[in-house]
């Protein structure tokens, strides 16, 4: 029964899966908990696709890596690395990130993107996404090359903003048809450094959604992390661990069909030691 739900999960993918949210979102282990919610304010080792062109503390790196398995099934796992570079005003980003199914189906996502302070609290940014399928022994059987945008305000304890991915620039062996974009839209509240609240509007190709979430700093170390999706109803929880300049985290998603999803990551921060 287990491998009948795995084949059917796989089949669906192939035709929904060109720059899909698909329930596994390569947001990172802390963003995945909120479903996009923290588009305003993206948690540390967020990936690239929630926000291409938010800027991180000027003169700062920030590495993620995470590993998801997805409802419990052996073998269907994500893995996604993501780094971000901040000097002055601009941020860079590359990513890579992947999900598959032993030999019988894989997704590799390649995006780079770039962004730009417009102003004290205002930015903007561009992300170019490409994807390859690999199904069976067809290896790049389908692919997909696609631009995003992202932009927004933030003064440091509220935050506004939105970004569309998805957006089709060529593809082989993939109709217009299944090729679907990706919509955010949110509102991010800081209160001082305990803990901040997530609001956002999604929409891709299963429908649209609601999420929420917050984060709990409970002290220096320990933070917690709620979130909740709507359509299907998504609760999800999480937790990280900072020391330094090392951050891990742990999440887990529970989807009333298709049962638990668990991801776990490394955050690496670095900053440019004041003078």
């Amino acid at each position: 029964m287990r491998l009948l739900i795995t084949i059917l999960i796989l089949i669906s993918l192939v035709f929904t899966s060109t720059s899909a949210y698909n329930d596994k979102p390569d947001f990172g282990v802390i963003s995945s908990v909120f479903s996009g919610a923290d588009i305003a304010m993206p948690s540390e080792g967020s990936g690239l696709l929630i926000n291409p062109g938010y800027p991180l503390t000027e003169h700062s790196y920030n590495l993620s890596c995470n590993y998801t398995n997805h409802y419990n099934i052996a073998g269907l796992n994500s893995n996604s690395i993501t780094s971000r570079l901040s000097i002055g005003r601009y941020v860079l980003g590359a990513e890579y990130a992947g999900f598959g199914k032993n030999n019988l189906y894989g997704e590799n996502n390649f995006r780079i993107s770039g962004g730009v302070r417009l102003h004290k609290h205002f930015y903007a940014g561009l992300m170019y996404e490409y994807l390859s399928l690999d199904i069976g022994s067809y290896t790049n059987y389908a692919s997909f090359g696609s631009i995003g945008f992202s932009g927004g305000y933030n003064n440091g304890t509220l935050g506004i903003a939105a970004s569309v991915s998805g957006i089709k620039l060529n593809s082989k062996n993939i109709g217009d048809e299944e090729i679907n974009k990706l919509y955010l839209g949110g509102l991010s509240y800081r209160i001082a450094n305990l803990s901040t609240l997530y609001l956002c509007f999604g929409s891709h190709s299963p429908g649209e959604w609601l999420g929420l979430g917050q984060s709990i700093s409970l002290n220096q170390i320990v933070s917690i992390h709620l979130g909740l999706r709507s359509k299907p109803t998504t609760p999800a929880m999480g937790i990280s661990l900072s020391q330094g300049f090392i951050r891990i985290g742990y999440s887990y998603r529970y989807h009333p069909v298709l049962g638990d999803t668990h991801q776990a990551g490394l955050i690496l921060n670095l900053k440019r030691k004041e003078e």
